[in-house]
């Protein structure tokens, strides 16, 4: 019987931005000094990341910059930042030394080249680039410019995820050998959403994020896929991937993506399967706390969790991954969620989402992925 996936070693990140922007009282491990952080993109998204930003014992949130300036305005002005900046005129501003990139996904890509050329180093919103080999070259640019580039989603730093990595660390379900994870929800509502690979790219990420983090890249996968097309199926059109994924030491998973009319809210699952138990994590896309563990033949769960959400999702944390980022340029070390990783995550998507002629999905994975970082929170470890 295989050992299991590899362990890299364990990082502390119990520094991080905790419960929705409020610092944990023990800041022993935090730096001396904060890095200059500046936020471009103001879309929805921002709000969630910049309560925590402000708050980081890490990070200190300089400028906002939004090619509408009256949106990045009313933003600064929400959260008392000092500086407004038009656009990509952030980027000549010497003092940021992170750029953390939340603009829509077509643009990932170039504006993650343009900001690493400026000498800064970046964390981006998902995915890297909407495509494989511009990806990979987002990470050998950070790297030949000596810059660090991260990439979200950061809820693998959540305290769920954690206490459910932890558990398998400890050897609670024994060698994992297989996981299951599943996300059912609507058709977004936008056109420019729903188009091609762009719905998967928005939250395959998070699946496959986890997924990476547990049992190393993806090295192949089969299955079948369905683009969105109202056209040809009319109201009732969905959108789905449902894919076998062989993983490092022949770890295996199942993805199930569906986008369509049922249900009327998003519906996730991932449970994970060892020799001896399984475990039940929390929705990848959130940062609750909420870990189950059940040893094969029992009837009975146990709730590893490590504190009571007072909602299904938990705290925001949206922005710890920055946080950690910055720690990485201190550390000289790789961010957990790595640009590595996101290009496995990347090839993953295209490969789920290039159906043939019969619907049917079938690649392997070619991206080299540096083992990811088995990280423990303080109060889980």
């Amino acid at each position: 019987m295989r050992a299991g996936p590899s362990l890299a070693p364990r990082i502390d990140i119990s520094n991080l931005c905790r419960l929705g922007g409020q610092v944990q009282e023990d800041s022993s491990h935090v730096h001396s000094q904060k890095m200059n952080v500046g936020v471009l993109g103001t879309g929805s998204v921002s709000a969630q990341y910049l309560p925590n930003l402000v708050a980081s014992e890490t990070l200190d949130l300089v400028a906002v910059a939004d090619l509408d300036f009256a949106a990045a305005s009313a933003l600064a002005k929400r959260f008392g930042v000092k500086r407004v900046y038009q656009g990509e005129d952030i980027l000549a501003d010497d003092d940021i030394e992170l750029i953390i990139n939340l603009t829509p996904i077509p643009a990932h890509r170039d504006t993650n080249e343009r900001i690493l050329r400026a000498g800064k180093h970046v964390y981006s919103e998902k995915p890297l680039a909407t495509e494989t080999a511009d990806s990979a070259s987002l990470v050998r640019l950070a790297a030949e410019l000596g810059l660090k580039i991260a990439c979200a989603p950061d809820t693998i730093l959540g305290d769920g995820f954690q206490a459910g990595r932890a558990a398998i660390e400890r050897g609670d379900i024994g060698v994992p050998l297989t996981a299951s994870a599943t996300m059912l929800r609507p058709i977004p509502p936008r056109e420019i959403n729903r188009t091609g690979g762009i719905p998967f790219l928005n939250m395959a990420p998070y699946y496959l994020t986890a997924l990476v983090n547990l049992f190393g890249p993806v090295r192949a996968l089969c299955g079948t896929a369905q683009l969105y097309d109202p056209v040809e199926r009319g109201a009732d059109a969905v959108a789905h991937s449902n894919c076998s994924l062989v993983f490092d030491d022949d770890a295996l998973a199942t993805l199930t993506m569906r986008y369509g009319n049922r249900p009327v809210r998003e519906v996730p699952l991932l449970t994970v399967l060892g020799t001896r138990g399984e475990l039940c994590l929390p929705n990848p896309d959130t940062f609750a706390a909420a870990v189950r563990l059940r040893p094969h033949g029992a009837t009975e769960w146990t709730d590893l969790s490590v504190r009571a959400d007072e909602t299904e999702r938990g705290p925001n944390r949206r922005g710890c991954g920055a946080e950690d980022l910055a720690l990485a340029v201190w550390e000289d070390r790789e961010p957990v969620a790595s640009g590595s990783i996101a290009v496995n995550v990347v090839e993953t998507i295209h490969a789920m989402t290039t159906p043939d002629s019969e619907g049917r999905v079938s690649a392997r994975i070619e991206a080299d992925v540096r083992p990811s970082p088995r990280l423990l929170v303080g109060e889980v470890a």
